[in-house]
């Protein structure tokens, strides 16, 4: 489903990956947080799908997340 909620989950998706590129791995690690708690009926807009996966398994992984990281892949 496209709409608000795709827009606001693909943000958090953006934000995750741009907090990752400037070192900031807490603040990737709570969008990531962020758009896993999304409903995953809930498509982001203009991105595919497994990219919420993909970036907060990344955001985990650079925070030593260990927990958040197993629970990713568990998702």
């Amino acid at each position: 489903a496209l709409g608000y909620r795709g827009a606001v989950l693909a943000g958090h998706i953006r934000a995750s990956r741009f907090a990752l590129a400037a070192g900031q791995a807490e603040r990737a690690a709570a969008h990531a947080r962020e758009a896993l708690a999304t409903d995953p009926e809930v498509w982001p807009d203009d991105l595919y799908r497994p990219e919420r996966w993909l970036v907060a398994a990344r955001a985990f992984e650079a925070l030593g997340d260990a927990d958040g990281l197993r629970n990713t892949v568990e998702t």
